[in-house]
């Protein structure tokens, strides 16, 4: 493959901006043959060009090229090539250079999937064949690791574009949204109320998008890590999380009549301390 493009140590933008356009033909090049091969050798070929691709985002240094690069890879090839070589591509988020702006990257990938499991419910069982929520779940885990000085609403931006996954693809997996707000909590461990208004905003987002999905307060609040994530809110912000819960009771017309489930909804309202 010609991918025999570099970068020259103290270059300007002229050779940034040519660095970039010439990587661009070479992947469009690609990407006409990949669209022309034989369906035998699909398969092998497509995992074998994917690599390539791959290595080409690592192998160039430069934090602009590599965040262009891999808006273009998502952005033009299919949604199915995407589905089917995912490990391979989530594998080079984590060693991109740390200023990379690699939330917006990840994010983007997976709404466009999002969107091609609710244009296309039948292509759903091959997100269960490719795992696609427990490989996007582990690339978030190691992007965030992999930067150590990402700031927390960076990470708790991932970990929403995450569950907008899961609550569009996997809506009847409880399980995985719980397992999205626990990996949140992980991340939020030590760090006490959260101060960052940014960030702050983020989490409201997180813990509102299932009360919106689902429309029953109890069952979400019976998740074994929601709870966990508003203890992380401030004062103010658990008020307005309270608001949240009550309005959506009132919107769905939940009935709560068990004791049990008055209290677990109590439990969720803010006290000053």
């Amino acid at each position: 493959m010609p991918l025999g493009v570099v970068v020259r140590e103290g270059g300007n933008v002229v050779d940034a901006v040519e660095f970039v356009l010439q990587n661009f033909t070479e992947m469009n090049k690609l990407w006409v043959r990949m669209q022309h091969q034989g369906p035998a050798r699909e398969k092998e070929k497509r995992e074998k060009e994917r690599s390539e691709l791959r290595d080409l985002i690592v192998n160039c240094k430069d934090e602009i090229a590599q965040y262009y690069l891999m808006d273009c890879i998502i952005q033009v090839f299919p949604d199915d090539f995407h589905l089917q070589t995912l490990e391979t591509l989530l594998s080079a988020c984590p060693q991109l250079q740390p200023t990379v702006d690699i939330k917006t990257v990840m994010s983007q990938l997976m709404e466009r999937l999002s969107k091609y499991a609710a244009a296309s419910p039948e292509v759903l069982p091959e997100f269960l064949q490719v795992e696609a929520f427990t490989k996007f779940s582990h690339a978030v885990v190691e992007v965030i690791e992999a930067q150590p000085d990402m700031p927390l609403v960076g990470a708790v931006s991932l970990y929403v574009a995450l569950l907008t996954f899961v609550l569009r693809v996997h809506v009847d997996r409880l399980d995985y949204v719980d397992q999205v707000l626990g990996g949140c909590v992980k991340k939020l461990e030590g760090k006490g109320k959260v101060k960052d208004a940014k960030a702050t905003k983020q989490l409201v987002a997180l813990l509102s998008a299932p009360l919106e999905k689902y429309k029953d307060v109890v069952t979400i609040l019976k998740l074994s890590n929601y709870g966990k994530v508003m203890e992380h809110l401030d004062y103010d912000t658990n008020r307005v999380m309270a608001v949240v819960l009550i309005q959506s009771i009132l919107a769905n017309n939940t009935l709560i009549t068990a004791p049990e489930k008055v209290l677990l909804c109590g439990c969720s309202f803010p006290v000053r301390q």
